[in-house]
């Protein structure tokens, strides 16, 4: 009886001295040990961060971080992490070299957990040949210019800048989160005044690549008008230097094309009446058409020289 209450009292004290072991110690742990950067192209630098947690219930000590291949360097933000704490490990992989491959390194993280001495966490993608033409997602993010139409939606149906987005000015400190702070943004409203609050707001928001049109979009139909007729009085001059044929002079108003109220563009065919031309807007996709007709007051002039 006695060799039975002494064998169950020492088996008693190894577990107790088991948990309160299992109490004290540390617990490393990763949620995403793998990070697969997609399709790079060759001379990239990649770049992610692992965190590291602690779920133990004693400090976490970092022993040693090293990596599988010179390529890949990391940067850890502290080796101790308290219970309940977390650490950001930085791995930089550089990718000249490897292009045409699919690339896999791993990195080494040595702890004081009982359990898990040492972490394996990974990185890896697809490397493909440099080329002039290839662009990674990561310039091409900051680079693309994003163009932002402030105006009511139904301006914004009858005529926008090609690629802009319509946005109400109300709705733009929603939409923040999903705009790329580095690349360009243009801006644009009616006359260039309701735009200026809206970029106040994305600058202090830290969008320091923010402009505004100025003078809007009315400003940019106003410069667009002016060029179309400077190209249409130079199209007409070099049309009459090689047509020697007498035909009436006609001006750059004249040839702008027809617009309905739809907002639709269309060309006057030959022999139609030039009509009201002056409440026109020129739609510069169209090619230009000569009226043959002679204007009225011309038509009146040449009548009163033949009764005279």
């Amino acid at each position: 009886m006695r060799q039975r209450t002494l064998v169950f009292a020492v088996l008693v004290a190894t577990l107790v001295a088991a948990c309160v072991g299992c109490a004290g110690a540390p617990r490393a742990y990763v949620a995403e040990p793998e990070y697969d950067f997609g399709v790079v192209e060759d001379g990239a630098q990649v770049q992610h961060v692992f965190l590291i947690d602690n779920q133990g219930d004693s400090d976490l000590s970092i022993l040693d971080v090293h990596a599988s291949c010179g390529c890949t360097t990391t940067n850890i933000s502290g080796t101790t992490v308290p219970p309940g704490d977390t650490i950001r490990l930085t791995a930089t992989l550089t990718t000249e070299g490897y292009g045409g491959s699919r690339v896999s390194k791993t990195i080494f993280v040595k702890t004081d957990d009982p359990e898990h001495p040492v972490l394996t966490l990974r990185l890896g993608g697809t490397v493909v040949a440099a080329t002039a033409y290839l662009v990674p997602a990561q310039d091409a993010a900051a680079s693309l210019g994003l163009v932002i139409d402030l105006r009511a939606l139904a301006d914004y149906v009858a005529g926008h800048l090609i690629g802009a987005v319509s946005l109400a000015p109300a709705d733009v400190s929603t939409w923040m989160t999903y705009l790329p702070q580095t690349a360009p943004i243009l801006l644009y409203d009616k006359d260039g005044t309701t735009a200026l609050p809206v970029v106040d707001a994305l600058q202090r928001a830290g969008f320091l690549n923010v402009r505004v049109l100025l003078g809007g979009f009315d400003e940019w139909t106003r410069i667009a008008q002016e060029e179309s007729q400077r190209a249409a009085e130079t199209a007409m001059s070099k049309k009459r230097g090689e047509d020697k044929t007498d035909k009436p002079a006609v001006s750059a108003r004249e040839l702008v094309p027809f617009c309905t109220f739809e907002g639709a563009c269309s060309c006057r065919s030959e022999g139609e009446d030039v009509g009201a031309v002056e409440d026109c807007v020129w739609c510069p996709s169209l090619a230009w058409v000569e009226p043959t007709e002679p204007r009225p007051d011309e038509e009146q002039d040449r009548r009163r020289k033949d009764d005279g």
